[in-house]
Order: structure tokens, then sequence, then C-alpha cells
């Protein structure tokens, strides 16, 4: 977890990967090299009646 934002408008969550190594999901071989890397954004369900958003930055 990277950081936490609350506002009037809702929370949301920061987060990235954190493992030096994985697995390919083609060869199975491990790699540390960061091929690239995207965010995703989550919705998920109310707290507190506030919008959460999960938002994720992923390595590839």
């Amino acid at each position: 977890m990277d950081e936490v934002k609350v506002d009037g408008g809702g929370i949301a969550l920061m987060a990235r990967t954190v493992t030096r190594e994985a697995a390919c999901p083609d060869c199975d071989a491990v790699s540390g090299r960061v091929h690239d890397g995207y965010r995703r954004r989550l919705a998920d369900l109310p707290a507190a009646g506030q919008e959460v958003v999960i938002d994720l930055l992923v390595r590839r």
C-alpha cells in the first residue's frame, strides 16, 4: 500500500506490486526484469457511505 487518500467524495487506495521476480504465464521461466506496467482502477463497495477506489500499478 503506497497511499490512502480520503476526501469528501470517497476513499482512494494506491498500491503496487513489490515482488522482485515472477514466473512467465506462458513458459514458467522466472524473471526479475520489468517488461511493462499499467494501471488498473477497481471500484469496490462503499465504506461508511463513501465511494472506494483501488488504484493498482501492475508490472508485466
